[in-house]
């Protein structure tokens, strides 16, 4: 929510972890600049300083800690009740929200063979163990797939 067109050179996104205060530069898939792309032309005007995404305003002042906070805080609950009803409408009964979607990603990057530093690098974790997890349920997926065998 917090990312800017000052942080987008038209290929790569740079950004510093929360957690780490590491700057890094992430090259975005195709798709992710297509939808950059939408957001661009809903806001022409889009100057530097301007959010991305059009859930933060840019015309409020979020230097003060809490208004930033309780309004990231109040965006994620309006996406995770839209998420609800879309994974009710699609018949899925797994509880979906805003902070799951980090949790696919990490799999999903494991299981496509994204070395597992690079995973941990992105998600900004501060530990390689955190990100190990997510290898963990790749290799149960694996010992599921041997199952075919038996």
């Amino acid at each position: 929510m917090q990312l800017k067109w000052q942080n987008f050179d038209g290929t790569h996104i740079g950004l510093k972890t929360q957690k780490t205060k590491e700057t890094i530069s992430i090259k975005l898939p195709t798709k992710a600049l297509e939808i950059l792309k939408k957001y661009s032309k809903s806001q022409p005007d889009n100057k530097h300083a301007d959010f991305i995404s059009p859930l933060l305003k840019n015309n409020i002042d979020y230097s003060n800690p809490t208004a930033l906070f309780n309004a990231i805080s109040s965006n994620i609950a309006f996406a995770n009740k839209n998420l609800k009803v879309i994974a009710l409408k699609a018949g899925i009964e797994k509880h979906i929200s805003f902070h799951s979607s980090r949790h696919t990603w990490a799999t999903r990057a494991l299981k496509k063979g994204v070395r597992i530093q690079h995973v941990s690098k992105v998600m900004g974790h501060t530990n390689i163990k955190t990100t190990q997890i997510y290898a963990k349920i790749v290799s149960s997926d694996l010992d599921k797939s041997m199952d075919v065998f038996n």
